[in-house]
């Protein structure tokens, strides 16, 4: 029997960015998340090789790319705020964010926080779901009313 650690989806950062990087859709890369926390992959996972098994941040050769990974998980270690849950999984500002670029750190945690309140156990927080609680909160670069 191994002591193999597992991680909740949401903390496959790498494979988050990496999927951003490369233009995939959300619910693509989420999926992808799933699959690597399914399979225990390394933290470090970019993508599912075809042959099998996980390519790792550490496999990247373009140097320049793997640095910005490298920065953006940086800056996601030391700024982020999120929602921390068994349950729900990490949810960040940085990932409304990087779905609407427009939105202020405010309104991304608006986002999350009716995103957590909502919550269904049987869908849970992904990215259809954080794009959903966006649109109805922020249509389509509307600001949020100030009260």
């Amino acid at each position: 029997m191994t002591n193999q650690q597992t991680y909740l989806p949401s903390a496959y950062r790498c494979i988050a960015i990496w999927g951003r990087n490369m233009g995939s859709f959300a619910s693509y890369t989420a999926n992808e998340q799933h699959k690597a926390a399914e399979q225990g992959a390394p933290l470090t996972a970019v993508y599912e090789r075809n042959g099998g098994g996980w390519a790792t941040l550490e496999d990247v050769e373009n140097v320049p790319l793997r640095n910005e990974i490298i920065g953006k998980l940086a800056v996601y270690a030391t700024t982020q705020t999120y929602i921390e849950n068994p349950t729900v999984g990490a949810v960040g500002v940085e990932d409304v964010m990087s779905m609407r670029p427009d939105l202020s750190e405010e309104q991304a945690r608006q986002v999350i926080d009716l995103a957590a309140k909502r919550f269904d156990a049987s869908i849970g927080i992904c990215w259809d779901i954080l794009e959903y609680w966006t649109d109805e909160l922020f249509p389509d670069g509307e600001a949020w009313p100030e009260d």
